[in-house]
């Protein structure tokens, strides 16, 4: 008899290997004087340049790797999705266990692939950004409604790096 041996997707089949996009943020951070050794990674977000992407990325999510979905909105124009993964992704001892998903937003261009994450601050966001004042912080979501957030860029924006102050889950 013949046995079939099922692959099982891993996250690095679905969004690439996160390492080098890993190093890259953590590399930018150093670049610019942050220590995030004390804060949570709270999630990484997978971008897609279409909707048919988006929905192939979803069923894999849910599909192949057994993700949770902890939630879908519109936000900002756009349907976002957030998954719990259900095996973490492990970057040099931190564990990383939920993927953002937005869609495309009309009028804006992002290529397929990871392209920021986020971490948890225990303080409020103005207090953090004084603590960094030679950083070129991107102040335009610090007053949204839910969970406001502070960005710095590396690599001409092709990467950036959130803080806020609640994890998504």
């Amino acid at each position: 008899h013949i046995e079939h041996i099922v692959e099982k997707m891993s996250l690095e089949n679905v969004v690439g290997d996160p390492a080098p996009f890993l190093e890259r943020i953590f590399s930018g951070l150093a670049s610019v004087g942050i220590n995030v050794e004390a804060y949570q990674l709270d999630h990484m977000c997978y971008r897609v340049e279409s909707n048919e992407e988006y929905d192939v990325a979803k069923s894999k999510f849910m599909g192949e790797l057994e993700s949770r979905l902890l939630v879908e909105n519109i936000i900002g124009g756009r349907m976002i999705a957030t998954y719990k993964l259900k095996t973490p992704y492990v970057y040099k001892g931190r564990s990383i266990d939920v993927i953002e998903l937005p869609s495309p937003k009309k009028g804006s261009f992002y290529p397929t692939g990871l392209e920021h994450c986020e971490f948890v601050i225990p303080e409020s966001l103005d207090a953090f950004i004084k603590r960094y004042p030679n950083v070129e912080w991107d102040l335009s979501a610090m007053n949204k409604t839910r969970n406001a957030d502070v960005r710095v860029e590396f690599e001409g924006g092709k990467i950036s790096v959130k803080f806020h102050c609640q994890p998504l889950e």
